[in-house]
């Protein structure tokens, strides 16, 4: 009989796996895919700062430390780490123009991109304030 129950118990683990997947899918890929949709992927320009494994949050979606940025002169480009991959994320890039800067607190800061409130990295999102500032 305790066969029975190591069947049922594989069953259930990869079930559940299956289900996690499929929530991913629907929470952080969909969130990616909306942005790329609307801002597909570039090259980043020559003189491009990229940084790994950067944290951010897009609404609900926290993808700590999962998301791989470059920012040059016109465009946020995010590009998500293998993790995310599997959950459906892909790359795109943002121009500065629709990146609406928000609040700083402290290494963090708060933006919003078309419907998308999201919380990123001071250090690549301050450049859109100088993007949207007259000059």
């Amino acid at each position: 009989m305790p066969g029975g129950w190591v069947t049922w118990t594989v069953l259930l683990v990869v079930g559940d796996f299956f289900f996690v997947l499929l929530i991913m899918r629907a929470t952080i890929g969909q969130t990616f895919r909306t942005l790329a949709d609307r801002y597909p992927a570039t090259q980043a320009g020559p003189h491009a700062v990229r940084k790994n494994f950067q944290s951010f949050r897009f609404g609900l979606v926290n993808a700590g430390l999962s998301v791989h940025v470059e920012v040059d002169d016109t465009h946020l480009h995010l590009k998500p780490a293998r993790f995310l991959r599997w959950a459906g994320a892909v790359d795109s890039s943002i121009p500065w123009e629709a990146v609406q800067p928000g609040k700083r607190h402290g290494k963090y800061r708060k933006a919003r991109i078309d419907a998308t409130s999201l919380i990123g990295p001071s250090w690549a999102l301050d450049l859109a304030e100088s993007a949207t500032t007259p000059d």
